[in-house]
């Protein structure tokens, strides 16, 4: 072979490789963009964990500030059967740095998801039917994926523990 017949080869691999990674539209900073229907799957999963979602912005300074609450109960949680997910609502075109600078700030490892979603009316009654839409917001689905609670203000952590007490084991 050649190595003019290498070099394409190695640059159509490499663009193959670069466009499937992006299909998967996980960024560096940590998060998946999803649309409603993923996130309404990922809330029926069974499997043995119950879940606990926040819907948060970077705009909003209660979400901000509620974030290192979620961090911890996921750390202590994690091995009871308790898993915590955040959805961010910032603006798709302008999410990268905002939730870089976020997580950083705030040392965020929990699982980040982004909804892509502008008709917020289309889909927040799927969510919760009591939800206004504002943020921040919390939902608490137990592990057969029953809506235990809906929390719609920022939550202490002595909230949040309060919250999943009678569902630890």
């Amino acid at each position: 072979m050649t190595s003019k017949y290498l070099l394409c080869l190695k640059r159509v691999l490499i663009f193959f490789l670069i466009s499937f990674l992006w299909s998967f539209q996980v960024h560096s900073q940590g998060y998946k963009v999803i649309k409603i229907n993923a996130l309404m799957d990922l809330m029926s999963t069974k499997n043995d964990s119950a879940l606990l979602i926040n819907f948060w912005a970077t705009w909003c300074k209660p979400c901000v500030s509620e974030l290192p609450h979620f961090e911890a109960f996921r750390k202590k949680y994690a091995t009871k059967g308790i898993q915590v997910i955040l959805v961010s609502l910032d603006d798709v075109k302008n999410a990268n740095a905002r939730i870089a600078r976020v997580v950083k700030e705030k040392s965020i490892l929990s699982p980040i998801y982004l909804l892509n979603e502008l008709d917020y009316n289309a889909w927040i009654n799927k969510i919760d039917s009591s939800w206004s839409g504002s943020l921040p917001a919390t939902l608490f689905l137990d592990k057969k994926k029953n809506k235990i609670g809906f929390y719609e203000k920022e939550l202490s952590q002595e909230e949040l523990e309060n919250i999943v007490k009678p569902f630890i084991q």
